[in-house]
């Protein structure tokens, strides 16, 4: 009987390699710093010379499996630390997630952030949902950075948000131009002004409300070629509701990260009419909070 779902990276798995050590499988030896690219080419090129069919070429996966579960099971005690700081990272950068069916221990979950649900915030909030469609495994090349600039203007709230992708990758069994339906959550009611850096032939920009979630979700398709950097603008102004916050001074931002992303490098700008100018930039390796100075 199935107690729930778990969803891990591979980069999660590397960590815990480091920890049990290298594990050799149908004569390849899978380490910490190999670990994804050459189960990536076992999986999807070299099985062909191995007359792997194409039904079997993932069994190679199940073997691994089987051979860390039994090195988990007769860890060292002394290691036990390593490996809890190894799944706390995980749950912190949102390289785990869960959902179990019974209701209390998915209550646990929540608590503990290790759901991935969209969270609610009575203030400002963003999420920014990349879904890789046909891009072999282009997410490993393409560098993404996000920009958030606030401005206070006489009638309200203007959010410019800066979306860069740069695909520092070609065309090969592993990667291809990087392509993706993306769709950025913000504060229900948000009006949509103006998107640039789109294809506006192929880009498919829509909006939507979704009154369960809170939200209103601006959608489009982009397509990034290898080699090359592509900036997307978005522009919208927040519900009346978030700059009453604001002149109140009550305004809070938050920032929920996708679980499973790579760590974007995030900058964020608030300007207020009459007071000093907010900034802060860093990683983006975890859901991030800012309150208003007041």
């Amino acid at each position: 009987m199935f107690t729930g779902v778990f969803a891990i990276t591979p980069e999660l798995i590397a960590e815990i390699m480091r920890i049990v050590g290298p594990i050799t499988v149908q004569g390849a030896t899978y380490d910490a710093d190999n670990f994804q690219p050459l189960l990536q080419y076992n999986v999807e090129v070299a099985y062909k010379d191995q007359n792997i069919s194409a039904w079997d070429r993932k069994e190679i996966i199940n073997e691994l499996v089987a051979e860390l579960k039994t090195r988990l099971f007769h860890l060292s005690s002394s290691k036990w630390p390593d490996l809890f700081k190894v799944l706390n990272n995980g749950v912190t950068n949102k390289s785990i997630q869960v959902y179990l069916f019974n209701d209390a221990w998915q209550s646990l979950a929540a608590n503990l952030e290790m759901t991935g649900q969209i969270k609610d915030n009575p203030s400002d909030y963003f999420m920014i949902v990349d879904a890789n469609l046909g891009a072999f495994k282009s997410d490993a090349v393409v560098k993404k950075d996000v920009a958030y600039y606030l401005t206070e203007k006489k009638d309200g709230l203007m959010a410019d948000l800066k979306l860069g992708y740069k695909h520092e990758g070609g065309f090969d069994w592993r990667t291809t131009r990087y392509r993706s339906y993306t769709r950025i959550y913000v504060p229900l009611g948000s009006r949509l002004e103006l998107i640039e850096g789109l294809d506006q032939a192929t880009s498919d920009i829509s909006t939507s409300d979704d009154l369960a979630l809170k939200k209103t979700i601006i959608s489009f398709f982009l397509s990034v070629e290898p080699g090359k950097d592509q900036v997307i603008s978005i522009r919208y102004q927040l519900p009346n509701s978030i700059y009453n916050q604001f002149k109140e001074g009550k305004y809070q931002l938050l920032i929920q990260k996708q679980p499973g992303q790579r760590e974007k490098f995030l900058n964020i700008n608030l300007k207020p009419l009459q007071s000093k100018v907010q900034s802060w930039s860093g990683g983006f390796i975890t859901d991030k909070t800012f309150d208003q100075l007041k």
